[in-house]
């Protein structure tokens, strides 16, 4: 798995990602490191482009929760665009989708920051 910081057209409370690879339990700690990170540094919202990750475990689905709980204790919140198919299908049935904003893409989801 790979994570790297994109820039995004939007305030300064806004971070952008990009996975891409696995998310599963051999690497999650790199994905709860840089997430949680950014929340500290005063990411109110939380972008992941997922249009290179081919796939996410119930681990990967784990820290997501935590930073869903995280940004949420500061109204904040995650979005996740350009979802695979296969990925879009673990966050529908884990139930996920209830709890964070899925876009088609990174314009969209910083639509309502322009």
């Amino acid at each position: 798995m790979a994570i790297k910081k994109s820039s995004c057209e939007s305030p300064n409370k806004v971070s952008c990602f990009e996975l891409s690879g696995k998310v599963y339990h051999e690497n999650v700690t790199e994905l709860e490191n840089v997430l949680n990170k950014s929340i500290q540094e005063g990411s109110r919202v939380i972008v992941l482009d997922c249009q290179e990750l081919k796939m996410i475990d119930s681990s990967g689905l784990s820290v997501l929760i935590q930073v869903i709980k995280h940004l949420s204790q500061r109204d904040g919140s995650l979005k996740l665009c350009n979802l695979s198919e296969a990925v879009g299908k673990v966050i529908r049935l884990s139930n996920l989708e209830k709890f964070v904003d899925i876009h088609e893409d990174v314009e969209s989801a910083l639509e309502e920051f322009s």
